[in-house]
């Protein structure tokens, strides 16, 4: 007996097909990749179809991230661009998606390319119902994988408070601890969880690695002393995890008892404080951008695939350097980025002449000065009300490492009251640096005379116009956030996103100082400036087609 649905009338004997197949990589195999692909081969050889391709996306949940699904987008663009196959075979429409709206989107797409889907387990009629059935297929697949997450996120929250055992493999320096058994499986089978507890064997290694970062020791050093990590990307959530002085944080719950610490507290701080100087560094102050030629390095980023733009230099045999911007994922291997190179001297005249015309603008430097005064006033209530809830709480836990040193005077240095002391002078720290950060926001800002402003905005012009590269390195940065670029033809289109409450001082709405960049292709015309609570957007053809303009 057929257990599946015939496929759509359109789908005559011979005609072609593609196949997509998804699994999310748990435990149960019973809708496996492998098992999938059997059964729609087999469907496809019962009613005469011939299965061109399969795409799949193995171990990959139907909500991840679109980017993540690359088989999927492989096949969307395989029908883009002009494939014969004239529909896709699925399993379900679970395995097609469990968000709604990225299945409305690709459904839609696959019709407008007069493309049919066939789900081998779901019921879709042919009519104009068939929408109907998607929609509620697609709904019903985002309410299970919404469920399933709250279930588990639920069960392993109850793991954690109730048993503190932790999910998957523990941090560098811990092991999983005895087993706990915490009840039964449906098989009737021991379910058992772990704690995580400090691995003797690694914490010495753990130890040096801090107290060498704590010296201002680089990545590359700590690798070659301890081994600990091979690679540069996981050093800075290693040192900035705080297991390592025994406080757990799972999600929003906080245990912080929750194992012996394995790092001294005064370590751990001067690594957090090494870390957050070198977090400048490789932002603002990254030595290839600060000795590097090209003034917008750090800032550019490609319209077509949101990749940072990087300077590169073609030099002839005659000494003729010829300077470009080009995506950073240009004809990378699982990106292809097509997105053409830039003249870079032409850009930055161009970009700095915007910064001229809007940023540096009289008019609205004194508007924006105005923005920020208002808004200074407007947030001071609120900010005052935090200061003084964070002034109790600081008055409390000073009174509480005060009882906590009266009790070591008067009993001696228990381990149990001397790490309590640790624990409340690091909450005493932090409770410092989020008033000293608030009182901070509560300082007035700067105010200037139109008189100053000019002065001020013709200061900048000159730096931009001279000769000093790392000086107009410094302004630009200081007042541009982001420019989005694209190149099309002989013509260069950006965005640029610039700051101008730098210059007037005092604190800014978080939409100024952070716009978001979402752009989906080339602007019509001049965009908004924004008013007062966006950032300045200006849509303009920078460059016009030049001699200057390579290939």
């Amino acid at each position: 007996m057929n257990i599946f649905y015939p496929p759509h009338s359109s789908l005559k004997t011979g005609a072609r097909v593609v196949a997509y197949l998804r699994d999310s990589g748990g435990t149960n195999q019973e809708d496996s990749i492998d098992r999938q692909e059997a059964e729609v081969r087999r469907w496809c050889e019962q009613y005469g179809l011939i299965l061109s391709q399969t795409f799949t996306d193995e171990a990959k949940t139907a909500r991840a991230a679109l980017h993540k699904r690359k088989d999927l987008l492989s096949m969307m663009l395989h029908f883009r661009s002009g494939a014969e196959e004239q529909g896709v075979v699925i399993w379900n429409y679970e395995r097609f998606a469990r968000n709604i709206k990225h299945g409305r989107h690709f459904l839609a797409e696959l019709e407008a390319l007069d493309k049919v889907v066939c789900s081998l387990t779901d019921y879709i009629p042919e009519g104009p119902e068939r929408y109907f059935m998607q929609d509620l297929k697609l709904w019903s697949a985002e309410q299970t994988s919404v469920k399933i997450s709250i279930d588990v996120t639920s069960g392993l929250r109850k793991m954690v408070e109730q048993y503190r055992a932790m999910p998957g493999t523990p941090p560098r320096g811990f092991r999983r601890g005895e087993p706990i058994t915490v009840g039964t499986h449906r098989d009737g089978s021991a379910r058992i969880v772990h704690r995580w507890e400090p691995d003797p064997e690694l914490v010495p290694t753990v130890r040096l690695a801090f107290e060498m970062r704590a010296r201002g020791a680089t990545v590359k050093q700590l690798i070659a002393a301890t081994h600990l990590y091979p690679t540069i990307g996981s050093w800075n959530t290693f040192f900035s995890n705080s297991l390592y002085i025994g406080i757990l944080k799972y999600g929003d719950m906080v245990i912080e008892d929750y194992c012996e610490p394995i790092v001294p507290l005064d370590v751990w701080n001067k690594v957090q404080a090494v870390g957050k100087a070198r977090s400048k560094i490789n932002s603002d102050f990254n030595p290839r951008r600060v000795g590097s030629s090209f003034l917008l390095s750090g800032l550019t980023f490609c319209q077509d695939c949101g990749t940072p733009l990087t300077g590169y230099i073609v030099a002839e045999k005659n000494g003729t350097r010829h300077e470009y911007y080009r995506c950073f994922a240009r004809g990378a291997k699982n990106n292809g980025c097509t997105a053409r190179a830039i003249p870079a001297r032409l850009f930055e005249k161009a970009i700095i002449d915007r910064i001229e015309d809007t940023a540096l603008d009289l008019e609205r430097l004194i508007q924006f000065q105005a923005m920020v005064n208002s808004h200074h006033r407007k947030m001071g209530d609120q900010l005052e009300g935090e200061r003084k809830r964070l002034r109790r709480e600081l008055t409390q836990q000073r009174k509480r490492i005060t009882n906590l040193t009266d009790s070591i005077a008067e009993r001696g240095r228990s381990h149990s009251l001397l790490v309590a002391l640790d624990k409340a002078e690091l909450i005493e720290t932090s409770i410092r640096a989020k008033l000293e950060q608030l009182e901070n926001n509560l300082q007035p800002p700067t105010e200037r005379t139109p008189m100053q402003l000019s002065a001020l905005a013709e200061e900048i012009k000159a730096i931009l116009h001279g000769e000093d590269i790392q000086q107009k390195k410094h302004a630009i940065h200081m007042l541009t956030k982001r420019i989005v670029v694209i190149r099309k033809g002989q013509e260069v289109n950006a965005v640029l996103y610039y700051l101008p409450t730098l210059c007037v001082g005092g604190c800014a709405p978080t939409e100024i100082r952070t716009p978001v960049v979402a752009l989906k292709g080339p602007r019509p015309g001049p965009l908004d400036d924004g008013g007062f609570f966006r950032a300045g957007e200006f849509y303009h053809p920078l460059l016009r087609p030049s001699s200057d303009f390579g290939n």
